[in-house]
């Protein structure tokens, strides 16, 4: 039996992913955040649309920041994965556990001043305490949250 479902998810999932980016463009073209959630109304509510408008920006912001950071050990785009979840985005940097002790260390330490030097924060996932250092988490090989605080 063909599974309908998890397909149409999908082209769902990349539909709002198609609208947050237009939401995106939208906005950095001038439009406000108040008259694209007036515009996307029929679909998702204001404080939906402002969260898709936030992780839509921060996924921007963080690939350009981490695109144009170029340490020692080259781009660090090419060590990050930054997954937009559709109101909230994720970073972590999988192969950073298999690293040495001190390349491992600047690493997670460089990405982290990379993305918050942005103006982003970065957040703990899952059990960790709100006060985690996001190195720390990322130095395991597992995903912190970006937000973006405001537009």
């Amino acid at each position: 039996m063909p599974d309908r479902t998890t397909v149409a998810l999908r082209r769902l999932a990349q539909a709002n992913r198609d609208v947050a980016r237009a939401m995106a463009k939208d906005f950095l073209n001038g439009t406000s955040a108040n008259e694209i959630a007036r515009r996307a109304r029929s679909a998702f509510s204001r404080p939906i649309v402002l969260e898709m408008l936030k992780a839509e920006l921060a996924t921007q912001e963080v690939a350009e920041a981490l695109n144009m950071a170029d340490p020692f050990f080259g781009k660090l785009a090419t060590y990050v994965n930054v997954e937009n979840a559709g109101r909230f985005v994720t970073v972590a940097v999988p192969g950073v556990v298999n690293a040495s002790n001190r390349l491992g260390d600047a690493l997670t330490i460089q990405v982290v001043k990379t993305i918050t030097d942005t103006g982003l924060r970065l957040r703990p996932l899952g059990g960790y305490p709100a006060d985690t250092d996001p190195a720390f988490i990322l130095r395991r090989g597992e995903a912190v949250e970006v937000r973006k605080t405001s537009l």
